[in-house]
This record gives C-alpha cells, sequence and structure tokens, in this order.
C-alpha cells in the first residue's frame, strides 16, 4: 500500500514529484497495477488534475478533481480545527465510524469534482470534497493522525479494507 502525504505548497510539491521522475512511477503502480494508495491533505489535493495554487499546475491526475482557494467569504482562511464530515453507506474508509465524524483540517485550498469519485463532503462556508475512495485510491483532506479515535479507525480501514 502508498500513502502520499503531504503539507504545504502544491506547485512546490509537484515540481519536486516531477524533478524526481516519480509521476509515471506512481501512475504505474497506482492505475495499472492497481496498488492501494491514500493520500493525505495536500497528497490527496496532487492525486487531482490540477490546482490553482501558485499559479495553474498539473497533478498526478489518478481522479478527476480541481483544486482551488476557497471562495466563501466571512469564514477565516485557512480552514483550521476539527470539523464533520457527511459520509455514505458502504465506505469502505468509514466502515464502523460514526455517520457524521469530526476529523481536523488546515488547508487553505479545496478539491471538487463534477464527477463520481465516491467523495464525502465538508463544509466550511462551502461545500467541498472532504474525502473520496475510487476502487484503490483514496484521499482525505483532513488529518487523520491528528484525528484521534476516528482517524485512527480510518487508517486502520485503510490498511485492512483496500
Amino acid at each position: 500500500k502508498l500513502i502520499l502525504p503531504g503539507v504545504g505548497n502544491y506547485a512546490t510539491a509537484m515540481r519536486r514529484i516531477v524533478e524526481l521522475d516519480l509521476t509515471p512511477t506512481i501512475r504505474q503502480l497506482v492505475l495499472e497495477e492497481k496498488k492501494p494508495i491514500l493520500g493525505i491533505c495536500l497528497g490527496m489535493q496532487l492525486m487531482g488534475h490540477s490546482s490553482t495554487e501558485s499559479g495553474t499546475n498539473n497533478g498526478l491526475g489518478l481522479v478527476d478533481g480541481v483544486v482551488e482557494a476557497f471562495m466563501s467569504k466571512g469564514h477565516k482562511i485557512p480552514h483550521v480545527g476539527y470539523n464533520q464530515v457527511k459520509t455514505y453507506q458502504g465506505s469502505r474508509l468509514y466502515a464502523n465510524i460514526h455517520p457524521e465524524p469530526d476529523f481536523y483540517f488546515t488547508h487553505s485550498y479545496r478539491m471538487q469534482s463534477d464527477s463520481d469519485i465516491g467523495q464525502t463532503t465538508c463544509n466550511y462556508g462551502e461545500e467541498f470534497v472532504a474525502s473520496f475512495e475510487v476502487d484503490n485510491i483514496a484521499g482525505v483532506q483532513f488529518h487523520p493522525e491528528l484525528s484521534q479515535t476516528n482517524g485512527h479507525k480510518l487508517l486502520k480501514n485503510f490498511v485492512e479494507l483496500f
């Protein structure tokens, strides 16, 4: 299984992935060999098609998603703290977790997708993709490692159910 963590700037992270020539390897492992992958925070965002953080930047293209700054007025950015995630029945990531759990977020950009990527949502002045799971590919905008019991269960679910 693969974990793509991340904290920081999208453009900088993708530039480093390209410099290290990791894009073909990641795409082969995930899309062809079907290795399970979990993206966390920036790692989740990098799995989309593109981001507008620090200009327009291409991502890994593992899921249909675009990352942009929050558009909501009246909410402090970055979004920091615990917030509720609206899950759905049948999700492997959220198996045996309360239906509307809280997780710890810290981010200024959010993913949006018009496709069915098995997304859950969170509302912070606007709805955004809090997580997704498609086949062997999963991503969470929040930090499960900082989300106490819910985060521990989610990580365990990824290890055991993907």
